[in-house]
């Protein structure tokens, strides 16, 4: 079901990596990340972001997927 993965394991792209894609509609496209001791992981896009630069101002704007990791305490991390 795409809205619990949306809502359970988001996943954020930007303006490139939906060019580099072909995609006109990202939201709730499938990336299978895996091979863990569960298998592999189902990740949705929940959204976009604009392009940035997260080099140098002088190197091509590269696609790029932002994943939030849940951790048991509550806590939140980016990678």
């Amino acid at each position: 079901m795409v809205l619990a993965s949306l809502i359970l394991r988001p996943l954020l792209v930007n303006e490139s990596m939906v060019s580099r894609m072909a995609w006109k509609d990202p939201i709730g496209k499938k990336f299978l990340f895996g091979g863990g001791p569960n298998g592999p992981t189902e990740r949705n896009v929940a959204g976009v972001i604009k392009d940035y630069n997260q080099n140098s101002l002088y190197d091509v704007i590269e696609p790029l997927m932002i994943l939030l990791v849940w951790f048991k305490e509550g806590q939140i991390d980016f990678h």
